[in-house]
């Protein structure tokens, strides 16, 4: 389960919408989350392109020419914003299972917060 999904979810539970709000904010934030993840995915290929690079020129094997050309492919990278280190944490799968646990866990607590159950003759003994 992704965070975004688990926060929708949570909503949709708790916080009645009508059902063209709640496939509008579905589909929003899934498409938000998708762009982020594509960005970064993007960066981490161009890392790993450099990092490539980086190990042929430093082999001896190869000319200065041959360096030449390499030093001509590596790629500028992009810096990443906290919306990329985020969603990069976030698709770790350990963390995922962790928003599935806590889904789990953590739904029936707010909706017995929320609605608690009626009070029984056991809270009534004590008076």
């Amino acid at each position: 389960m992704r965070a975004y999904e688990a926060l929708h979810q949570l909503a949709e539970r708790f916080a009645p919408m009508s059902e063209k709000s709640g496939i509008d904010l579905q589909s929003q934030s899934s498409q938000n989350y998708m762009k982020v993840l594509d960005e970064e995915e993007t960066i981490q290929k161009i890392e790993d392109a450099n990092k490539i690079i980086e190990n042929a020129i430093n082999n001896d094997q190869i000319t200065e020419a041959e360096k030449d050309q390499l030093m001509k492919k590596v790629q500028m990278v992009p810096p990443r914003k906290l919306e990329h280190k985020a969603v990069a944490i976030l698709e770790k799968w350990w963390v995922r299972y962790i928003i599935s646990m806590l889904f789990v866990w953590v739904q029936p607590k707010i909706q017995n917060y929320l609605n608690p159950p009626p009070p029984t003759e056991e809270h009534y003994e004590g008076d």
